[in-house]
């Protein structure tokens, strides 16, 4: 029985740790795309102002 619980903290704590790499990747990955597509926002409103 308390074998199992290990088991299962064990395998809890690496879902967790798995879900929280994930999320902070997701985090990076779209804080990263929002600034690409701020970035490309203003170039394309400046352009759009050139004309």
């Amino acid at each position: 029985m308390i074998l199992n619980i290990i088991q299962f903290y064990n395998l809890l704590s690496e879902k967790s740790l798995a879900i929280l790499i994930v999320f902070i990747f997701f985090r990076i990955y779209s804080y990263q795309n929002k600034v690409i597509s701020d970035g490309l926002g203003k170039s394309m409103a400046a352009n759009h102002d050139q004309l």
